[in-house]
């Protein structure tokens, strides 16, 4: 817990754009030199250009600026203006715009080198860093607020939206907490899970209460090189170096961090109240309120993202988002719900029509969900709420299928309506089996590790990438001994074909499914399997660490030296550590080799199902086996071979 809330400390003290001073002792990051009272004779030159001012004395401007470039301008309050020369800046598509004030009324500004600001109807209490632009808005401000005037509230500073609490999992509950902008997902996720500790309450706040204490300001804040354009009202808010807001409906009280050639846009008709962004965000036709987006994250095409936490490389497309915290790598791209839902390990998909929002019992909207890292929940399937799938990563909710309230507790598994109907069960319970993405999808399971790799686009945060790792070979092996123990009792009935089935009292973990035997003698079988590839892909992964180059023995692999005994004994380690590599790699082939093999299988069915029903499906799609990725996985193989056999 102190290693954690120290990491976190850490991080919030570190400081930020906004806190960037702007005086005439400090001003760098505006300035090359600070601007200067203007003569008689320039102040004639500029009311000549259009230009008027409530009191000339109180404009400021660089002493080598052209000011031929400053026309039609109003100026109000305190105006401080840098060195407005250099090339033209381009905005998109190459269209250029020159480095000027034109066209704008402007109170109480700080504008530093080389900005432009043109056809800006109110500009009030606004900080343009160098390079800077503002082009055709309405209002771009700062100041307190109508809603703090009104109320008298700290009314001369606002914290750009930073300040807000998100509740999620369920939206009205006490699982809650305002994040900040920079906060990498492994922290939320461990305050998600220890808010309820008031010690670690009380710490967060104190840290976060001291970042408010920073940024608090008065005044809209646009970073360096950071551009606003054509949007109505940009009101109260940051955005970060190079950040871009073009288009946008409405942006108010938002913290928008970006960086260099890691920036962030917002675009196209986009509404963003109090919302948070790491740097690459892209928000595209979305609303969003409430919402703290991590790096790389998004949302487009209509969706609804409100009171969420979405974690880097995650997104939302065409949906509605809310009261969730949704984990890394994480998305969907279709009209979707999803909502009061806990998503941590995240790396998992919400198809078209998917209904995993039934938080209301009529009662109070007190439900929630919890789903496992990689949980796929196909096209019309509804989640009714309680659930709690984190002890069933990788899990398939099937197209179609509603599940009851339940928790399950058998890591990759199928979830799917039954394939036999049997009078003495209710309709509602649905058919589970255990290990199934071992066995009916391996393939994707072995391709998603790539995928997320060459996906993952975060820049300041480390992101486990892997899906078949060593922390799920406990798991495997609890699942597995579960499994033998609902052998020895007496099955719940039987199917119209005489197989025996359970339910959950015969074994836990199974939720209201129910479990056949076929099923439970196959999942020991894949749960195995499972435990034999994850230690294959682990050695492996660590010898060609060492540049595939290592010839003495089997080097400590901390994951695997890190396990409890029983894991490690199960699936293999203790007799392979401190082996020569060769005999290593040389053992763990045959669960390669079989990962191919299934991985073949399952490409082989799609195909075959394929050829029966689309015409020219073979020339569209070619054959399993030409595929990229397996032809890849099966060169991988046989160069492991001749490895192993080259070390004797």
């Amino acid at each position: 817990m102190a290693i954690m809330l120290k990491a976190i400390a850490d991080l919030i003290a570190q400081p930020t754009f906004l806190e960037v001073p702007c005086t005439q002792q400090e001003h760098s990051a505006y300035f090359a030199e600070f601007p200067q009272p203007l003569a008689a004779s320039a102040i004639g030159r500029l009311e000549a250009q259009g230009c008027r001012a409530e009191d000339w004395g109180r404009v400021l401007i660089a002493a080598f600026c052209p000011l031929d470039r400053i026309r039609n301008v109003h100026f109000a309050g305190d105006c401080w203006i840098g060195n407005l020369s250099g090339d033209a800046h381009c905005l998109e598509y190459g269209v250029p715009v020159e480095r000027c004030l034109e066209d704008a009324h402007l109170r109480d500004v700080v504008i530093g080198d080389g900005c432009f600001v043109r056809g800006l109807a109110q500009g009030y209490r606004l900080r343009l860093m160098k390079t800077a632009g503002i082009f055709q808005c309405g209002i771009v401000a700062g100041g307190p607020g109508m809603q703090r005037v009104l109320t008298d509230i700290e009314s001369d500073v606002h914290y750009f939206g930073v300040e807000r609490a998100i509740a999620f999992a369920p939206g009205g509950g006490n699982r809650r907490f305002a994040p900040f902008p920079t906060m990498e997902s492994r922290m939320v996720a461990w305050l998600a899970e220890n808010i309820g500790d008031s010690s670690v309450r009380e710490e967060y706040a104190a840290f976060h209460d001291g970042l408010l204490r920073r940024i608090a300001r008065g005044e809209t804040v646009l970073g360096h090189g950071a551009i606003v354009q054509n949007t109505p009202r940009f009101l109260r808010s940051g955005l970060g170096p190079y950040g871009r807001v073009n288009g946008a409906k409405l942006v108010e009280e938002c913290c928008l961090f970006s960086y260099p050639l890691h920036n962030t846009e917002v675009s196209e008709g986009a509404t963003l109240r109090f919302v948070q962004t790491g740097g690459g965000v892209r928000i595209e036709g979305a609303f969003c309120e409430n919402v703290a987006f991590g790096e790389s994250s998004w949302a487009r095409h209509g969706a609804l993202v409100t009171s969420s936490l979405i974690g880097p490389n995650s997104g939302v497309s065409g949906g509605e988002c809310r009261s969730t915290y949704l984990g890394p790598f994480t998305a969907f791209h279709h009209q979707s719900l999803l909502i009061a839902t806990y998503w941590p390990g995240g790396k998992g998909n919400v198809s078209a029509g998917a209904l995993v929002g039934a938080n209301h019992s009529g009662k109070a909207p007190d439900l929630e969900h919890w789903a496992g890292e990689g949980c796929f929940y196909g096209l019309g399937t509804r989640i009714k709420f309680p659930a709690n799938f984190v002890e069933a990563p990788y899990t398939l909710v099937a197209a179609g299928v509603t599940t009851l309230p339940q928790k399950v507790a058998f890591p990759f598994s199928l979830i799917n309506t039954p394939a036999v109907t049997m009078p003495d069960l209710s309709p509602a319970l649905n058919e589970i089996t255990p290990g199934w993405m071992l066995r009916g999808n391996v393939y994707g399971l072995l391709r998603s590790g790539g995928k997320y790799r060459s996906r993952n686009h975060a820049k300041r945060e480390v992101l486990e990438t892997r899906v078949l790792r060593p922390q799920f070979l406990q798991p495997l092996l609890d699942a597995e001994r579960r499994l033998e123990e609902t052998g020895t009792h007496n099955p719940a009935g039987y199917t119209p074909e005489g197989d025996p089935y359970y339910l959950e009292i015969q074994a836990p973990g199974i939720g209201k499914n129910f479990l056949t035997e076929k099923s439970r003698v196959l999942a020991l079988q894949d749960y195995a399997f499972g435990r034999s590839l994850i230690l294959a892909l682990t050695i492996v992964e660590a010898w060609e660490g060492l540049g595939s180059k290592e010839p003495g023995l089997v080097a400590e692999i901390a994951e695997l030296d890190a396990l409890p005994d029983e894991p490690r004994t199960a699936a293999g380690w203790d007799r392979l550590a401190r082996q020569p590599w060769g005999q290593a790699i040389r053992a763990v082939l045959p669960a390669l080799e079989e990962a191919l093999r299934r991985a073949l299988h399952n490409r082989q069915g799609d195909a075959q199902r394929g050829e029966r029903l689309i015409p020219d499906h073979r020339a569209i799609h070619g054959r399993p086996r030409d595929e990229e990725f397996l032809k890849t996985f099966e060169q991988k193989i046989e160069s492991l071979r001749l490895a192993a056999d080259g070390r004797g």
